[in-house]
C-alpha cells in the first residue's frame, strides 16, 4: 500500500550490533518493542485496520527512530482463538514447509525456556522468525520479523510461506510500523512487500 512508507522502517535498527551479540543461534529473543509489530491477521479484520492505521498516524508524529508517543491499538473484532486456528496446526504446516523452530526462547531479561515450555513458539532462520503466542491448544497472536534477506533461495521460500498461509488461513499482513497492509492471498504484494529487505 505504501501510503505512510515516508516512515523508516524498523529492521533497520533492530539489526544493531548491541542485539546480535546477544543472540544465539538455537536461542529466538522476543524484544517487546517488536511485539505484534509485523502481524499476521484474519483478512475479516480488514476494515478495522484500515480505521485503526488512520487513528495511528493521524495521532501520532515522529522521525527516522520511529514515533514520540503510543498510541494504543484496540483488539481485533476477530481473533485466531474464536476461528479455532490450532497450535498443532500450523506447527505441522510449518515443518512440512521445511522452516526449522527453535529450541530456546527468551524474552529480554527473563530466563530461557525450551520450546516446549513456552507459550511463545518461534520458527524461522537469523533473518526470518515467525512467531506465536499460545492459549490452550490455540493460537493467540502470530507475527513476524524480516530481516536482510541475500538467498534467492530463501526470499522465494518465504514468499511460499506467506502465500500457503494466507490461503489457508485467510490471513493478512499488518505492518504497523509503516501502515502497510498486504494480502497474503496475492502473491504481487507479498513479493513487494518482501523484496524491501532483499540485497
Amino acid at each position: 500500500m505504501g501510503l505512510f512508507s515516508f516512515y523508516t522502517k524498523k529492521n533497520n535498527i533492530q539489526e544493531g550490533p548491541n542485539r546480535k551479540k546477544l543472540e544465539n543461534n538455537d536461542t529466538a529473543y522476543i524484544w517487546l518493542d517488536d511485539y505484534c509489530q509485523n502481524e499476521m491477521v484474519l483478512a475479516k479484520n480488514i476494515e478495522f485496520i484500515k480505521s485503526q492505521t488512520l487513528k495511528i498516524f493521524e495521532n501520532s508524529s515522529g522521525d527516522k527512530n520511529g514515533f514520540n508517543h503510543c498510541v494504543e491499538r484496540q483488539q481485533m473484532p476477530f481473533s485466531t482463538i474464536d476461528q479455532e486456528f490450532r497450535v498443532d496446526g500450523l506447527e505441522r504446516f510449518l515443518i512440512e514447509c521445511k522452516i526449522p523452530k527453535f529450541p530456546k526462547i527468551k524474552k529480554e531479561s527473563k530466563r530461557v525456556l525450551t520450546y516446549e515450555k513456552s507459550d511463545n513458539k518461534v520458527f524461522g532462520y537469523h533473518n526470518f522468525k515467525l512467531f506465536f503466542d499460545i492459549e490452550g491448544a490455540y493460537i493467540k497472536n502470530l507475527w513476524f520479523e524480516l530481516g536482510l534477506i541475500v538467498s534467492v533461495e530463501q526470499i522465494n521460500l518465504i514468499n511460499e510461506l506467506f502465500y500457503n498461509l494466507g490461503e489457508s488461513y485467510d490471513l493478512v499482513i499488518i505492518d504497523w510500523f509503516n501502515g502497510e497492509l498486504i494480502d497474503l492471498r496475492d502473491k504481487r504484494q507479498i513479493s513487494n512487500y518482501t523484496h524491501r529487505m532483499f540485497k
